[in-house]
């Protein structure tokens, strides 16, 4: 059994990464500014933030891991906010790694789909970035300190690249929210682009299970996608969504914005070697759910 630091523990992604802890049989210490539901079974909570090396250090007593998940802003928010958001992120990341360097613990860091994402082929971790996107910048600057600090000091971390997660919850701006509401109010909604957009959407627990995998394994600072490996486009989930609901959804169609990148899709390959993951969830099987 471990026990587990989650910073953001509070968030959709979190609480589930919680749960999938329990389930293993680990324990949960939770690092978050906001409050937990009632219920969620964590061994304790800390109120607060990972850049508070003080309030970080005191929550790490008795842990045996990290799962680093907290972040800042979205990509909107980072693109209005680049000095706020990298502020937070630099620190808090640099921080996390400074704790674990000190205390001997292994680090997982919840990164992104950071790829350039030029053709519809299944992505490598080798594929090149996405250098049109202060989000991804600061990604993959927090990809490289996990990496520098693995090499450098010797601490046992890695990356995941998580794709587009899915489930139950979502921000508003997310696709599966905003098909959603658009089937509640009926006011349609609108697509970037000839909505050709193709990405690879995985559950949120399928997620959690690749978090949880990285428990007990040896890493070296790299980065692995966590995927499906099937790429799904944005019209092709709004007719989805349409069939599996018998409604109709007015779509409008809006400028493709410069930051965007046209395909993300995962190859899975490395998390299968690394962590034993696989994906077990198919979008298909759930969306009707997801937008009752």
């Amino acid at each position: 059994m471990a026990r587990v630091l989650v910073t953001a523990g509070a968030g959709s992604i979190g609480r589930s990464i919680v749960g999938s802890l329990a389930s293993e049989g680990h324990e949960a210490v939770v690092l978050d500014d906001r409050e937990l539901p009632t219920g969620l079974g964590v061994h304790k909570h800390h109120l607060g933030r990972a850049n508070d090396r003080e309030t970080l250090d005191r929550a790490l007593e008795g842990c045996d891991h990290i799962f680093h998940l907290e972040w800042s802003g979205s990509v909107h928010r980072t693109t209005l906010e680049p000095l706020q958001t990298n502020s937070h992120n630099t620190c808090a990341t640099l921080t996390v790694l400074e704790s674990a360097k000190a205390l001997g613990i292994p680090v997982t860091f919840a990164s992104t789909c950071v790829y350039r994402g030029d053709h519809p082929q299944r992505t490598p971790e080798s594929a090149p970035h996405n250098e049109r996107s202060l989000y991804v910048a600061q990604k993959v600057y927090a990809e490289n300190c996990v990496r520098a600090y693995a090499h450098m000091f010797g601490v046992n971390a890695c990356s995941l690249r998580i794709f587009n997660v899915y489930g139950s919850e979502g921000a508003p701006f997310q696709i599966i929210p905003r098909i959603r509401e658009a089937i509640r109010s009926g006011t349609g909604m609108q697509l970037t682009g000839d909505g050709g957009q193709m990405r690879d959407f995985i559950h949120v627990s399928d997620v959690a299970d690749a978090f949880v995998k990285t428990i007990g394994k040896t890493f070296h600072g790299e980065a692995i996608n966590i995927g499906t490996g099937v790429g799904t486009s944005m019209l092709e989930l709004v007719n989805l969504a349409m069939n599996s609901t018998k409604r109709e959804i007015p779509i409008t169609f809006v400028p493709a914005k410069g930051e965007e990148a046209r395909y993300l899709i995962a190859d899975p390959s490395l998390a299968h070697e690394r962590l034993g993951f696989k994906s077990q969830i198919e979008l298909p099987n759930v969306i009707c759910g997801l937008l009752a």
